[in-house]
C-alpha cells in the first residue's frame, strides 16, 4: 500500500512468481477471495497463467512491469474516497485489468505492427491493436483457468465489460479524450462516486496513471 514498492526486488524474493504472489495476496487483503468464495488455487492458477503469457525477453512490457502497475493500482484503489465506494467486483476488475493490461505484448508498438501488416493489426482493424489483444487474452485466461466459471455468470458478464473498458483506456492515442473528460467533470463538479459510471471512469484514469507511475 506504499509508493516505495520495488518490483525488481519483489521479483527476486518470489523467484519470478511476482505477479501471481502479489495478486493472490491482494485478492485476500481486499476480501475478494472471501466475497466470491473463490478457491485460492484457482486464483493462483489464473495469475500464474497471466505471468507465463508475459514475455521475459521484452525489456519493458514484461511481468515485472505488470506487477509494478498492479501494485500502483492497488495504491489508488486504497485511496480513502475510493475504497469506501468501490464494490468487490470493481476492485477485482481493477486488479485483473492492471495485471493483464500488457498481456502477451509482442514487444513492438502499434505503428510498427500496422506498418508491417502484422496479423494482430489485421485482426483488430488497425484500431487499439495492442489493447484489444491484451483484454481478449485476459478473457481467454479467465476462462482457461476456471476463474470465470467460479465467479458466476452474472458477475462475470459485468467483470468482462469492466476489464475491456479499463484495458482499452490504456491506449495512449486516447490520452487527450480522457484528460478533456476529466477536466470537464472536475470543472462542472460532476464526479459523483456513488454512480457506477463515474467509479469506472476514475478507475480508467487510475490505470492510466498506474501504467506510468514508477517510470514517471
Amino acid at each position: 500500500n506504499h509508493w516505495d514498492f520495488n518490483a525488481f526486488t519483489f521479483d527476486r524474493f518470489t523467484q519470478g512468481s511476482n505477479l501471481a504472489s502479489l495478486c493472490t495476496h491482494l485478492f485476500q487483503t481486499h476480501d475478494v477471495m472471501n466475497h466470491f468464495r473463490l478457491d485460492p488455487l484457482v486464483v493462483w492458477k489464473f495469475f500464474a497463467l497471466v505471468e507465463e503469457n508475459y514475455h521475459n525477453s521484452n525489456p519493458y512490457h514484461n511481468g515485472v512491469h505488470a506487477t509494478d502497475v498492479t501494485q500502483a493500482m492497488n495504491c489508488f484503489v486504497n485511496e480513502p474516497d475510493l475504497v469506501k465506494r468501490l464494490t468487490p467486483l470493481e476492485v477485482m476488475a481493477a486488479l485483473i485489468s492492471a495485471a493483464c493490461h500488457d498481456l502477451d505484448h509482442p514487444g513492438r508498438n502499434e505503428k510498427f505492427l500496422i506498418a508491417t501488416s502484422s496479423h494482430l493489426a489485421s485482426m483488430y482493424n488497425n484500431s487499439s491493436v495492442l489493447e484489444n489483444h491484451h483484454w481478449r487474452s485476459a478473457i481467454s485466461l479467465l476462462c482457461q483457468s476456471g476463474l470465470a466459471e467460479a465467479i458466476g455468470a452474472e458477475d462475470y458478464s459485468q467483470l468482462e465489460d469492466m476489464v475491456r473498458s479499463l484495458i482499452l483506456a490504456t491506449d495512449i492515442s486516447r490520452q487527450q479524450e480522457f484528460l478533456s473528460q476529466l477536466r470537464r467533470y472536475l470543472d462542472e463538479d460532476e464526479l459523483d462516486l456513488a454512480q457506477p459510471k463515474f467509479r469506472l471512469f476514475i478507475l480508467q484514469i487510475a490505470i492510466k496513471c498506474a501504467d506510468i507511475s514508477n517510470p514517471c
